[in-house]
């Protein structure tokens, strides 16, 4: 039995930098970049609501781990 993920996580990633991007705009207001800030706060909110949701994995921890070291080595790079 297969099981074939109903999301795109690139997608996700890439509405959440768009917004970013609208939010550093010049060329829009302060009222409307507060708006897609809240909404950004909105989503975060969302997310850490569904990551109690879930059950931890096994390997989880481990996970969390190496990725933050890999977050980490790139803000020593400079990336």
């Amino acid at each position: 039995m297969s099981f074939e993920q109903a999301h795109n996580v690139n997608d996700v990633l890439a509405k959440i930098r768009s917004m970013v991007r609208e939010c550093n705009r010049t060329d829009i207001n302060d009222i409307v970049k507060a708006g897609i800030k809240q909404d950004l706060h909105v989503i975060k909110f969302m997310i850490e609501e569904a990551l109690k949701a879930c059950p931890e994995y096994p390997e989880e921890q481990e996970w969390l781990k190496h990725y933050e070291q890999k977050k980490l080595i790139n803000i020593l790079k400079g990336d």
